[in-house]
């Protein structure tokens, strides 16, 4: 995992994307949510290269998958520059093996 960020709909919305007002913040996961990502991302087979783990928490307060994005994520790079490099390093990695 290289960041994490938290969407957040504008008051009274449900919708967290920016067009309709939404707004991201920067976010620093718990052990737990790092976990459950890593676990959501390792039950793909093959591993993918990356991807995003949305996630909420449901009705008796666990955590679950709401999207797992792997085609064509909004991956935030601009929230967190560094994870440009990891994401390209991983791209060569698999394209050079």
């Amino acid at each position: 995992m290289t960041h994490a960020v938290r969407k957040v709909p504008k008051p009274g919305d449900f919708r967290f994307q920016d067009d309709y007002g939404g707004t991201v913040h920067p976010h620093e996961p718990s052990i737990a949510q790092i976990e459950f990502a890593q676990r959501v991302i390792a039950a793909c087979q093959p591993a993918p290269a990356y991807g995003r783990v949305d996630r909420v928490r449901d009705n008796h307060g666990n955590l679950v998958v709401m999207e797992l994005e792997l085609i064509e994520p909004e991956l935030w790079l601009r929230n967190h520059p560094p994870a440009a490099t990891a994401f390209a390093d991983a791209i060569a990695k698999i394209v050079l093996a």
